[in-house]
């Protein structure tokens, strides 16, 4: 694949010079004169030789624009390619050894057991990434509240957007951006609290179905309930409540980091069973996540 652009390069080149030369012969013919000529031709003779030199220059011209802008273009496809195979190759190893773990820990059930890996990334490319995966939200209402959401996005801020999810799991391409901060503790969701805490685990938070945030107008119209779920899960606004579409009761997340220290985003788990999945008797489960997480920074770019 990589020498692809290169060997296409080459074949417009030679196909350009043909077709240069092609219309060189034609042209030249038209100039060479077939036998001797009387006087009253030579004028005509020398307008065809005129004629001939700008059509020379024409031909030059096209057919080295041409081969720039097919070299310009097949040197980007060829750097497209390279960067967003290499991507989509680490991205299918990552999704893979999620699926192993839900598979081993959960017995494949990935809708209600969803783990989820966030890379943290600039503003400009969170927002690029919301726009192209909001084509995968399903229903107009449902859409309509992540684009108002994708809309917030701040050009100078960080966030954390969804790099790999388990599969068959919901919104596996989901267009949900949390924002995060280096210098204070207010990090946008669970993932973002992860990111501020290192580590956390939320057991057993009040259950509600998604229908019931939509008839609130803000957070103080909400019940106990909801406001301790908004607190646990760090959300400040009800629009993001709204834009759910998934709903889970227990949440573990550690942040994920390259091998010189440097963070580079958060494996998070949330579960929909009732009850929870790693509760407080079982704290091996925890080890085992965090081994988990060291495994899948091994894989990480």
């Amino acid at each position: 694949m990589r020498r692809t652009p290169w060997v296409l390069f080459a074949l417009s080149a030679v196909a350009a010079a043909v077709i240069a030369f092609f219309n060189f012969a034609k042209s030249y013919n038209a100039c060479v004169p077939d036998g001797p000529e009387s006087a009253s031709q030579v004028p005509a003779r020398c307008a065809a030789l005129k004629d001939y030199e700008q059509h020379l220059v024409s031909i030059s011209r096209v057919a080295t624009g041409g081969i720039f802008v097919a070299s310009l273009m097949l040197v980007v496809v060829g750097t497209a390619d390279r960067i967003y195979g290499g991507y989509a190759f680490r991205r299918s190893k990552v999704q893979a050894m999620l699926d192993q773990v839900v598979q081993a820990q959960f017995k494949g059930k990935a809708k209600r057991h969803r783990l989820t890996l966030y890379k943290e990334v600039g503003g400009i490319k969170a927002l690029i990434i919301a726009y192209l995966r909001l084509r995968h939200v399903e229903g107009a209402d449902d859409r309509a509240f992540k684009r108002t959401l994708v809309r917030r996005i701040r050009l100078t801020g960080r966030y954390l957007f969804v790099y790999a999810r388990s599969s068959r799991a919901v919104n596996e391409k989901s267009c949900t951006v949390w924002q995060v901060f280096r210098d204070k503790a207010e990090s946008h969701g669970v993932a973002g609290r992860v990111w501020d805490e290192d580590f956390v685990v939320l057991r057993d938070l009040p259950r509600f179905r998604l229908g019931d945030f939509r008839k609130l107008r803000s957070l103080d119209d909400g019940d106990d309930d909801v406001r301790k779920y908004a607190d646990e899960a760090r959300v400040g606004d009800v629009a993001v409540l709204w834009a759910r579409q998934h709903h889970a009761f227990h949440f573990m997340g550690t942040v994920i980091e390259r091998a010189n220290g440097k963070r580079w985003g958060v494996l998070l788990l949330d579960s929909m069973q009732e009850q929870c999945p790693f509760p407080q008797s079982k704290k091996h489960i925890e080890v085992e996540f965090r081994s988990y997480a060291k495994m899948v920074s091994i894989l990480l770019p």
